[in-house]
């Protein structure tokens, strides 16, 4: 089993650029906030928190996924 993960921070600083995907309460963080794909980090599992804080719907990976491709210049 892997022992780190690849994470994509979370702030509450929005910028409203295409690597950003916007999440919030329904995604059951405490605030609106963006998932940055910029700033992307690999991180031990021991760091991260249990149980998890929040969850992404099928539309929000998917958001996720084109913003990781375009921050990252994924092309296909």
């Amino acid at each position: 089993m892997l022992s780190a993960v690849t994470c994509a921070p979370i702030t509450r600083t929005m910028r409203g650029i295409r690597s950003e995907i916007a999440v919030g309460t329904d995604e059951g963080l405490p605030d609106a906030s963006v998932i940055t794909c910029d700033n992307i980090v690999t991180l031990p599992k021991t760091m991260l928190a249990e149980p998890a804080v929040g969850h992404l719907s099928v539309e929000k990976r998917a958001a996720l996924d084109h913003a990781l491709r375009y921050a990252l210049d994924i092309r296909y």
